[in-house]
């Protein structure tokens, strides 16, 4: 018995002493952890910059009722390789395909084009390697994207293309764009003539993607384009007037001609709704009412307000024929000059 008793003292004084030992060693090694693990940290290596540009050569289409358009633009990018840099004085230039395969190499943004509503068609492309590791890619391309298109105030209106470039491959925290003011061009002229290009401008930041919980380095850059309301000024407004102005001098025959002057009101009628038609065959189907839309609606409520005069005064001619002769020489103008303040109402509200 006090063999055991005496076995368990000293197993009792050995443990005392070697756990001080053990906790020692313990922290010594969690230091030594943390010390490897800073400096790692520490370490991370900063995104990689790649210098954007962007230089619209042309507008080729803004496709309303799709809500797309299409641009012919050269697209830019640069960075810096150290693992390609050579000796030498010159870069080494690649054109068209040995570009696009010399590209594919090494490393390279990914840089692509988001709300792509067509496959973009490559035209020509353009790879400069210089000595100490800067490469420099160009493509130009002709690429169909989705707009946002706000007609509201349709023929008066300006809009805004917005072009997004972002890499697919690349997150933010390893590579980032960079877009200085002169890598920013755009043609003064286009080829669409309904169209005026205003401004240039762009923007970049990170944007996070909810889908795929991730955030990416993105450039945006707007076109700010502004419509020639003059097509719509001789196409659609002016004849509107002259079929309203027809429609409202119905009231100088005599009031008693109840037959032709529906036949002109009616006649007029079917007029506006073939010019509306027209109009709107070129146009999305939008939920709202645009200036000239209100300028069609205004319309209709004229010719019927007009019909109901004109079946109001004939009925009143029966009973008392001068004072429906009074009312009649009054709506021949109350009319027109209704619609003028109530139509350029409407326009100055919109504007």
């Amino acid at each position: 018995m006090r063999f055991f008793l005496r076995l368990a003292l000293v197993w009792a004084l050995a443990c005392a002493a070697v756990a001080p030992m053990m906790r020692a060693a313990e922290t010594a090694t969690t230091s030594a952890s943390a010390t490897a693990a800073a400096p790692a940290t520490a370490a991370k290596a900063p995104p990689r910059q790649v210098e954007l540009g962007l230089y619209i050569l042309d507008i080729a289409d803004i496709d309303e009722p799709a809500g797309r358009f299409t641009i012919q633009v050269l697209l830019s990018t640069a960075w810096t390789d150290p693992t390609r840099a050579f000796e030498g004085t010159g870069p080494k230039i690649f054109r068209e395909d040995a570009a696009v395969e010399e590209a594919n190499a090494g490393w390279r943004s990914m840089s692509e084009f988001n709300r792509v509503a067509a496959p973009a068609e490559l035209n020509h492309s353009l790879l400069k390697i210089f000595p100490n590791g800067r490469v420099e890619f160009e493509r130009q391309m002709n690429v169909t994207l989705s707009a946002q298109l706000d007609l509201r105030r349709l023929p008066f209106d300006t809009q805004k293309l917005q072009i997004e470039v972002e890499s697919f491959q690349h997150l933010a925290d390893a590579m980032e764009y960079v877009l200085p003011k002169d890598n920013l061009r755009m043609t003064k002229r286009i080829s669409l003539q309904q169209w005026e290009p205003l401004s240039l401008t762009a923007e970049v930041a990170p944007v996070f993607r909810d889908v795929y919980q991730e955030t990416y380095s993105r450039a945006t850059a707007t076109i700010t384009v502004k419509r020639h309301f003059h097509f719509y000024l001789w196409q659609m407004i002016v004849p509107l007037v002259i079929v309203l102005a027809m429609a409202f001098a119905v009231f100088f025959l005599p009031p008693e001609d109840l037959s032709d002057r529906m036949s002109v009101i009616i006649a007029s009628l079917l007029t506006v709704v073939a010019l509306s038609y027209s109009l709107h065959s070129g146009l999305p189907k939008i939920p709202y009412l645009t200036i000239i839309d209100w300028l069609f609606v205004l319309a209709y409520v004229f010719l019927g307000l007009a019909m109901a005069g004109m079946v109001f005064i004939s009925s009143l001619h029966q009973r008392d024929a001068a004072k429906a002769i009074r009312l009649d020489r009054w709506l021949r103008w109350a009319y027109p000059l209704a619609y003028v303040l109530v139509a350029g109402s409407v326009i100055a509200a919109a504007l």
